[in-house]
């Protein structure tokens, strides 16, 4: 596995930084022309996901509105159309081990949880009844990228046959390699499947002997002590699953990790980057502009996303991309160009923006902000029900990013 993603991701990297070198200094429409060339990429794992569950929410039809516990019945008595359950039975069997957290062992994935899945489902109708579905979004992204290739290709051979060629050939490895370097991580996770499945095997067999209190304290255990129990009938592990379950709580309630610690042990918060007073600057992914009400969420399924929200989060896995398919733009708050967030942003051409340290803190949800992907930068703007797009309307970062840009 490492050999195939390991050497398709430095192909289809190493491609995207000769093409963003050979467009550096063009004009800014030819530019612009060259940041599609990247989206919408086939064979990317994430995003044919994302799309058969769009493909989903479509044959369910009107049975998606029902409420998600009676939709969870039906489907488990196959109560629903044939050819919905013959796409629930493929999904479940290619994506069914995916899911929020899901390279931890411990996450169920969409075949034990999923009525995340329906929620989603719900979502996507909706999006497509608006004329905003990821199968539509795709095949728009599509349709762009091939004809930003037609137009800068005749662009480069008014440079020179040499020119034209390296264009032609670097693009290629693009479209190849570009959506392959997500294999490793689908692969990682179905093992990570696999050792849960085993893991859940010891844990009944623990729990029958009454060494454990039920099969799923397991994921409380190290291997070394979930070996030494089962080698050892006798042993009793409640204590142990305890004091590890205390462990775990307490890491849980770190939201996240200081980007900074110095020799001494103090942290340090670098100050925000902003461009304007009251502007906050991240790292734009992907470019374009979006404005909307903010939506902030720290899981998948905290509340419904609507098209045209912006979508706030700390960091996104592949359990967040069916999310992101309705999103008007994402803010997170970590990551970089290779992050998965920011890949999925660029396939489907949405606005994204990166490193925005403690951006689920600072933005209001239902606050509308304006992203720029490009730039990279955030800014507070009116609300909808204000009407106009005048600059008297506009309102900048509250007290509360002021106060964290001191930090």
């Amino acid at each position: 596995m490492k050999e195939k993603t390991g050497s398709t991701l430095i192909n289809s990297e190493c491609a995207r930084m000769v093409m963003r070198g050979m467009f550096a200094g063009a004009p800014d429409d030819v530019r612009a022309l060259a940041d599609r060339l990247d989206r919408a990429l086939p064979n990317n794992r994430t995003t044919e996901m994302a799309l058969c569950l769009s493909r989903l929410s479509s044959l369910a039809g009107p049975a998606v509105n029902e409420e998600i516990a009676a939709l969870e019945e039906r489907i488990r008595q196959k109560a629903m159309p044939d050819a919905f359950m013959a796409q629930w039975d493929l999904f479940m069997k290619l994506y069914g081990f995916r899911g929020p957290g899901e390279i931890d062992p411990a996450s169920p994935g969409y075949a034990g949880e999923p009525r995340l899945l329906l929620a989603q489902m719900r979502t996507y109708r909706a999006a497509s009844q608006e004329g905003q579905g990821p199968v539509k979004r795709f095949a728009e992204e599509q349709s762009r990228r091939e004809e930003a290739y037609q137009l800068l290709r005749e662009f480069c051979r008014k440079k020179g046959r040499l020119w034209e060629r390296l264009f032609m050939r670097t693009y290629t490895l693009i479209d190849t390699f570009g959506g392959i370097r997500e294999d490793h991580k689908y692969y990682l996770v179905l093992v990570t499947s696999r050792v849960r499945t085993r893991a859940l095997a010891a844990g009944e067999r623990l729990a029958s002997r009454g060494q454990i209190a039920r099969a799923q304290d397991v994921f409380c255990l190290s291997v070394s002590e979930i070996q030494s129990a089962l080698d050892d009938p006798d042993m009793r592990m409640q204590s142990t699953v305890a004091n590890n379950r205390a462990w775990f709580a307490g890491m849980n309630r770190c939201r996240r990790y200081p980007p900074v610690i110095d020799s001494s042990g103090r942290i340090l918060h670098p100050p925000l980057r902003g461009e304007d007073e009251g502007d906050i600057r991240g790292y734009g992914v992907s470019a374009g502009t979006a404005r909307g009400p903010a939506r902030v969420l720290h899981h998948p399924a905290e509340k419904e996303v609507h098209p045209g929200d912006i979508l706030v989060i700390s960091a996104s896995d592949p359990g967040w991309t069916p999310l992101f398919l309705t999103a008007g733009g994402v803010i997170l708050e970590v990551g970089g160009l290779l992050q998965h967030g920011s890949i999925i942003a660029r396939e489907y051409g949405i606005p994204c923006v990166v490193g925005v340290p403690r951006a689920t803190e600072i933005i209001g949800d239902g606050q509308w902000v304006e992203i720029d992907g490009e730039s990279g930068i955030v800014r507070y703007t009116h609300s909808s029900l204000a009407g106009e797009d005048s600059p008297e309307n506009d309102a900048r970062l509250p007290a509360a990013t002021e106060r964290a840009k001191r930090d």
